[in-house]
C-alpha cells in the first residue's frame, strides 16, 4: 500500500486604518493506493480546496471537496486504463451544491503501426450538478518515424474540449434602474472552449555537418462565455480563432564554428461571432464588440559562433521581424505594422585559468507605424544601444568575483513631431556598475556580496543635432550581503542585510537660461533578511523566510514592512 499527502496553506494580512483584511488559501490531497493484483490497483482520493478572500472587495470565497475512487489497470507495459467516479461538493457566492462525476484516462504508447512508432492518449470526464455541468475531453495522437541518422518525422494530432459552469453574482437594479448593492442576483456563468489541430516536426540530415529542421502547425479554436440568468442568456464572448505557424532552421556545425539560420511565419485570426452593432458606442466599455482581427508575424534570424583559438571566441546574433495587425473595427481602427532589427556581438577572452573577460555590444531598432491616418501621430522609432563588459575572476573554488558595467541608451522619436520643438521625443541613458562576489569561508559557511550603482538621466531629444534637454536624473545604490551556514546535515541558516537608496533630481532652465538641478525625492529602504531550512527526518522539512524593510521616503512618515513565510512539508 502507498499513501501520499499534499498539503499547502498560505495566509496574507493587509492592515488598513479601519480593520485587518485576510486572504487564506488551503489545499489538501490525500491519495491511497491498494494493489489488488500485479496489474490492477485501487486508489481512493480525497481533495479539499478552500479560499477565504477579504482582499478581493467582493465575494470570492470558494469551498470545494471531492471524494474519488480510481481503478488503475495496466495489462502491459505500454497500455494503461484508469476509470474513476467521484462525489463533489462546492460552495461559491453563497450557493452550495453536490454533484456526481465520472471520467478516466487511457493511453497506449510505443506501439508499431506500419513501421511508425505511435502513441495515443485520451482523458475525459463530466461533472453533474443540479444547475451546472463541467466537461473535459483531451485526445492526443502521435506518430513518428526515424528514417536514418538525424532524419526523422513526427506528427501530433490534438483535440481538446472544455466546459466550466460556475456561479456568479451581480447587483440587482430596481424599477428606476438604480443599482441595489445590498441585493445580489446569482446566475450561472457558462464557459466552453475547444482546440483542435496538428503539429508536424521534420529533421533532415543534408550533409555530414548540416542539419535542416522544419516545424509547422495548424490549430482552430473556439471560446464562448454565457451568463445564464433565469430563462435568458447573456452572450458575453463568442470567438472563433485560427492559427498557423511555420518555422525552419538550417544548422551548420564544424569543429570550431557553427551557424544557425532561421525563418518563421505565424498567422493568427480571431472572429467575433457576437451580433454586430452598426452604431457602436465609442465611449462604451466594449466599443469593438462584433469586430474581427488578424495578425501576421514574419522573421529571419542568424546566430553564429566561432572559436578563434584556445583563448578567444566570437559570437553574433541578428534578426529582423515584421508584425502586421489588421482589424475590421471602424471606431478604433488601430491597424499597424511593426518592424524590429536586432544585432548583438559577443567576444570572450580567457587571460588565464582564473581570469576571463566577456563583453557584448547590442543594437536594437524598432519602427511602429499606424496604417490609419487617425492614429498616425503615434508613429515612432525606438533606437537602443548597449555595451556590457564583464570580468570573471575565480582563482579557486572558494572565491568567485564578477565585476562589470553596462552603458545603455534609448532614443524614441515620433515621425510627425517637429525635430526642434517636438515634446514627445525622449532620450534615456543609464550607466550601471555591478559586483557579485562569493566567498567560501569554511566547508560549511560562505558569504555573498552584491553591489550595484546606477546613474541615469532622462530628457527631451532633438534628433537633428543629436542633442538633449535634461529633465530628470537619478542615482540608485544597492547592497545585498548574505551569510550562509550549514550546521550538521539537516540544518541550514542564512542571515544578511539589504540596502537600497534612490535620489531623484529635477533639471529646469531658469530665467537666465541656466540649467538648475534640484532634489525631487529621496527614498531609502534597508533591513535584515534571514532564512532557515530544517529537515529532522526524511519525511519532514521546515522552511522559514523573513525580512524586515524600514522605508524612508520624502514627504512620508517612516514605515516598517514585515514579511514572514513558514512552510511545512511532509513526505510520505
Amino acid at each position: 500500500m502507498e499513501f501520499k499527502i499534499d498539503e499547502a496553506f498560505s495566509s496574507t494580512l493587509q492592515r488598513i486604518s479601519s480593520r485587518d483584511l485576510w486572504k487564506d488559501s488551503q489545499s489538501l490531497t490525500l491519495n491511497f493506493s491498494y494493489p489488488l493484483s500485479r496489474r490492477i490497483s485501487f486508489e481512493p482520493i480525497f481533495t479539499s480546496r478552500i479560499l477565504s478572500d477579504q482582499l478581493a472587495g467582493f465575494n470570492n470565497d470558494i469551498q470545494f471537496y471531492s471524494s474519488s475512487a480510481r481503478l488503475n489497470f495496466q495489462p502491459s507495459s505500454n497500455i494503461r486504463i484508469s476509470p474513476r467516479v467521484s462525489s463533489k461538493w462546492q460552495t461559491q457566492v453563497g450557493q452550495s451544491d453536490h454533484g456526481f462525476s465520472y471520467g478516466g484516462e487511457a493511453s497506449v504508447s510505443d506501439f508499431d503501426l506500419y513501421g511508425y512508432e505511435s502513441e495515443i492518449s485520451l482523458l475525459g470526464g463530466q461533472d453533474f450538478f443540479p444547475h451546472r455541468r463541467n466537461e473535459d475531453l483531451k485526445l492526443r495522437y502521435k506518430i513518428a518515424r526515424k528514417f536514418y541518422e538525424s532524419t526523422a518525422d513526427t506528427l501530433i494530432i490534438i483535440f481538446d474540449r472544455l466546459r466550466r459552469d460556475t456561479f456568479g453574482a451581480a447587483p440587482i437594479k430596481d424599477s428606476m434602474g438604480v443599482v441595489r448593492e445590498d441585493t445580489m442576483k446569482v446566475f450561472v456563468r457558462n464557459l466552453t472552449q475547444s482546440n483542435r489541430g496538428f503539429e508536424n516536426r521534420l529533421s533532415y540530415k543534408v550533409g555530414s555537418n548540416t542539419l535542416f529542421f522544419f516545424k509547422n502547425s495548424i490549430f482552430s479554436r473556439t471560446f464562448r462565455v454565457n451568463n445564464l440568468e433565469d430563462e435568458t442568456t447573456d452572450l458575453r464572448k463568442d470567438d472563433s480563432g485560427f492559427e498557423s505557424e511555420n518555422s525552419a532552421k538550417l544548422r551548420i556545425q564544424k569543429s570550431n564554428w557553427f551557424t544557425d539560420v532561421t525563418w518563421n511565419y505565424k498567422f493568427r485570426s480571431r472572429e467575433d461571432l457576437r451580433p454586430r452593432d452598426t452604431t457602436p458606442d465609442p465611449f462604451g466599455r466594449h466599443p469593438s464588440v462584433g469586430f474581427d482581427s488578424e495578425d501576421i508575424l514574419t522573421g529571419l534570424g542568424l546566430r553564429s559562433g566561432f572559436r578563434v583559438d584556445a583563448n578567444d571566441s566570437l559570437g553574433i546574433s541578428a534578426s529582423v521581424t515584421k508584425f502586421q495587425y489588421t482589424t475590421s473595427d471602424t471606431v478604433t481602427p488601430n491597424d499597424h505594422d511593426q518592424i524590429k532589427w536586432q544585432f548583438t556581438f559577443t567576444h570572450s577572452h580567457q587571460f588565464s585559468e582564473d581570469l576571463r573577460l566577456v563583453w557584448r555590444g547590442s543594437v536594437f531598432l524598432n519602427h511602429f507605424v499606424f496604417i490609419s491616418r487617425k492614429f498616425s501621430g503615434g508613429n515612432n522609432w525606438q533606437r537602443f544601444i548597449q555595451l556590457k563588459p564583464e570580468v570573471v575572476y575565480q582563482p579557486s573554488k572558494n572565491l568567485s568575483i564578477r565585476q562589470g558595467f553596462t552603458v545603455r541608451a534609448k532614443y524614441q522619436t515620433f515621425d510627425f513631431d517637429d525635430a526642434e520643438t517636438g515634446l514627445r521625443n525622449t532620450v534615456n541613458r543609464q550607466f550601471i556598475i555591478f559586483n557579485k562576489s562569493h566567498f567560501a569561508l569554511t566547508s560549511k559557511s560562505s558569504f555573498e556580496l552584491g553591489v550595484n550603482l546606477e546613474l541615469a538621466e532622462q530628457g527631451r531629444f532633438f534628433i537633428n543635432g543629436w542633442r538633449q534637454s535634461l529633465a530628470l536624473s537619478w542615482r540608485n545604490q544597492q547592497v545585498n550581503a548574505l551569510y550562509k551556514k550549514r550546521i550538521g546535515a539537516n540544518f541550514h541558516f542564512s542571515a544578511g542585510l539589504n540596502f537600497f537608496r534612490q535620489v531623484r533630481w529635477n533639471h529646469k532652465v531658469d530665467q537666465e537660461g541656466k540649467l538648475k538641478k534640484s532634489v525631487r525625492s529621496k527614498h531609502t529602504n534597508f533591513g535584515p533578511v534571514w532564512a532557515v531550512t530544517f529537515r529532522p527526518s526524511s519525511s519532514l522539512e521546515l522552511l522559514f523566510f523573513g525580512n524586515i524593510d524600514v522605508v524612508h521616503s520624502s514627504g512620508r512618515s517612516t514605515k516598517q514592512i514585515n514579511n514572514f513565510n513558514l512552510d511545512l512539508k511532509w513526505f510520505l
